[in-house]
């Protein structure tokens, strides 16, 4: 069977063209190019006698090979140590129901996706405007965007559904984490670029009395409209990549990690509209300097590179 999914897998990378020909070649001589596929898994939320989301006996249901080619394709467009980082995982799960857009969890190691944006096969710009305004009020059920509040208009010419692309990275990003510690709050981690600790902000990062986002289990309330354009203009000028990335240091490496791989394409588009024709534009952000130290933190981790000493001062710009 092992061979049967490795001829099978040479043949569909095969199509996919030159551009990521060394990938390929990677996959298809590697000993995760014989696995990467076997580990895709459709499953149900677990039962009682399962040890939750992450126990990797939950049956794989009839479809799964559905789902395949989407993992392997997001994997040939990957940095070597994305790479290596997605050949380590035990399962890469597909939920049939869940109720955020993914997860990673570090005891499998195994990542999952939500398999209602996969079936959706949701853009970049659909999948991020629904999470984005799940701060703001917005509908958890349906994958539209509601007048009024901020929306996405994004843009990564990939042949790879865009939301996946990013979700599976930002799961990946999180197992990283995970290993290095970078979220730790400690001399020379990446969370001490913005934060104080677990979960507060320094202060030269952005104001004082930012608000905690919430996205999807919120017990303290969402984020109110009409302080759209404080916030994101305060965003604009500070030293994270996303709101998301505000809500602690783990998300922010997770999606710094994120922004700063699809930064990698040429034509990687990113731009939140915040109303009267205010915009956020992501892409020219992450080449500002208040995100030059994370990216830096980033791409040496990528490179397995010591990182650089975080500098003292993180004023805004």
């Amino acid at each position: 069977m092992r061979q049967v999914w490795r001829f099978a897998l040479v043949g569909l990378l095969l199509a996919l063209g030159s551009p990521q020909a060394r990938a390929e070649d990677d996959l298809a001589r590697s000993p995760c190019g014989g696995t990467l596929a076997a580990k895709v898994c459709l499953v149900d939320p677990p039962t009682r006698s399962q040890r939750g989301i992450g126990d990797l006996r939950r049956p794989c249901l009839p479809g799964s090979r559905d789902y395949v080619s989407t993992f392997l394709r997001i994997y040939t467009f990957y940095p070597k140590r994305l790479r290596e980082e997605m050949c380590r995982l035990k399962r890469i799960f597909v939920e049939n129901s869940f109720w955020a857009s993914g997860y990673a969890d570090p005891g499998g190691p195994s990542i999952a996706v939500r398999r209602e944006i996969l079936d959706r096969n949701l853009t970049l710009s659909q999948w991020a405007t629904w999470k984005e305004q799940l701060s703001f009020e917005g509908s958890k059920e349906a994958y539209r965007s509601a007048a009024g509040l901020p929306f996405i208009s994004a843009a990564l010419p990939l042949p790879v559904s865009g939301a996946a692309y990013f979700i599976v990275t930002h799961e990946l990003a999180h197992l990283m984490d995970r290993d290095i510690g970078a979220s730790k709050v400690a001399p020379g981690s990446f969370a001490s670029l913005s934060w104080r600790a677990k979960n507060k902000i320094d202060t030269q990062a952005l104001t004082a009395d930012w608000p905690r986002p919430c996205f999807y289990l919120c017990r303290r309330g969402k984020l109110k409209p009409a302080r759209v354009p404080e916030l994101y203009g305060a965003l604009s000028r500070g030293a994270f990549a996303s709101l998301y990335a505000t809500r602690n240091p783990t998300e922010d490496f997770a999606d710094t990690m994120t922004f700063h791989i699809l930064a990698r394409h040429p034509g990687f588009r990113y731009r939140v509209h915040y109303g009267d024709g205010r915009v956020w534009d992501i892409g020219r952000h992450l080449d500002s300097a208040a995100m030059q130290p994370k990216r830096a933190f980033i791409e040496s981790v990528l490179q397995r590179r010591d990182p650089p000493a975080p500098n003292a001062s993180h004023s805004m710009n």
